[in-house]
C-alpha cells in the first residue's frame, strides 16, 4: 500500500524469524505475519515494523500519512483479533475499541478518505460490515443478518460505503453514512470500488 505522499510502501508477509519455518497456525496465513516497510526510491531496504508481540497484516494509512492502521492478534495464538494503529515509524502501538473476530476477520480495512473511521468485516462465516470511529473505538453494526456481508469501499467524499450482499449471488449494496440508510441497487454485482468522481461504483461478476 503506498504512503499518501508516494514515498514509501507498507506490506505484510512473514516475518525475518518464520521466513524458514512452517509455524503459521490459521490456515496458513495470519500468523507469524509481520508488517514491512520500505521507500520508494530503493535508498533502504525493507524492515519490519511495530510491536513484535503481535501477528499483524492488512495495513492501510491514514490519509495524512502519519499513521498505519492494521490487523492484529496476539503472536502465535491465532485469536483474538483486533484493529490496531500506530506511527508511520513502528512506534506507539495501540488497540482501537474492543472489537473482535476470529478467522477472517479484519482482513479488509478500508479508512474514509476523511480519515476519521474504518470499515471491516468480521467472520469467518457470515461475515458482517462494522464502521469503527477511530477516535473513540465506537463500533456500530452495519449490515449483518444471515447474508456474507463482503469488501467495504467508501466512496470518495466519505458520505457512502458500498460493499456485496451475498446470498446464491453477490448484491452491490450502498450504506448512507449519515443516516444509517441501507441501500440495494439491484446489481448481481461484486463490488470493487469506487470512481474517483464518486458517481460509480464498478466491480465484477
Amino acid at each position: 500500500v503506498w504512503s499518501p505522499d508516494g514515498s514509501r510502501i507498507v506490506y505484510w508477509a512473514l516475518g525475518p524469524a518464520a521466513a524458514d519455518a512452517d509455524t503459521r497456525c490459521f490456515l496458513g496465513f495470519f500468523c507469524d505475519q509481520r508488517i514491512w516497510i520500505a521507500p520508494t526510491d530503493g535508498s533502504e531496504p525493507a524492515r519490519v515494523i511495530g510491536d513484535p508481540g503481535l501477528d499483524a497484516w492488512a495495513p492501510v494509512w491514514t490519509p495524512d500519512g502519519e499513521s498505519i492502521i492494521f490487523s492484529g492478534s496476539p503472536a502465535g495464538t491465532g485469536a483474538d483479533f483486533g484493529i490496531y494503529r500506530m506511527d508511520a515509524d513502528g512506534e506507539h502501538v495501540e488497540r482501537i475499541g474492543d472489537l473482535t473476530g476470529d478467522g477472517m476477520s479484519f482482513e479488509h480495512i478500508a479508512i474514509s478518505p476523511d480519515g476519521t473511521a474504518v470499515a471491516v468485516t468480521i467472520g469467518p462465516q457470515e461475515q458482517d460490515v462494522y464502521l469503527v470511529d477511530l477516535a473513540t473505538g465506537e463500533d456500530v453494526l452495519i449490515a449483518g443478518e444471515w447474508a456474507d456481508e463482503l469488501e467495504p469501499y467508501w466512496s470518495p467524499d466519505s458520505s457512502m460505503i458500498a460493499f456485496t450482499s451475498w446470498t446464491n449471488e453477490p448484491q452491490a449494496t450502498l450504506y448512507d453514512v449519515a443516516s444509517g440508510e441501507l441501500i440495494s441497487l439491484d446489481l448481481p454485482l461484486y463490488v470493487w470500488g469506487w470512481s474517483p468522481d464518486g458517481r460509480s461504483i464498478f466491480g465484477y461478476w
